[in-house]
């Protein structure tokens, strides 16, 4: 077995940072994201062909009791909202309502 310098190792470590740079672009960045997006676009057809199309009878059929003893669907996640979560969502909601049509007059 050969011994390798310290700087060869590094050397390495250094050319394969630089291919690595050199992958790591805009165009490939939207490769990836159009390849993501096909890809959950044909998980859920697959989903939608095997279990039917009918969502609602999926949220009413297929599920478990919680440890709470509340009906929870497969694939969806219960979660609990404060008071303060509310308001802060409606607060947030009539600010967008506001800035929208401002948006919509100004010039890109």
């Amino acid at each position: 077995m050969t011994q390798v310098s310290e700087w060869e190792r590094n050397n390495v470590w250094e050319r394969s940072a630089r291919n690595r740079k050199k992958h790591i672009n805009s165009r490939n960045a939207k490769i990836l994201a159009v390849s993501i997006v096909i890809g959950f676009i044909g998980y859920h057809g697959i989903l939608h062909l095997t279990s039917g199309i009918d969502s609602c009878k999926w949220l009413l059929s297929d599920g478990r009791l919680s440890r709470f003893r509340v009906w929870q669907p497969y694939g969806c996640m219960m979660h609990s909202y404060s008071s303060g979560d509310t308001l802060l969502n409606w607060e947030s909601e009539t600010h967008l309502r506001h800035l929208y049509p401002r948006l919509l007059k100004t010039k890109l």
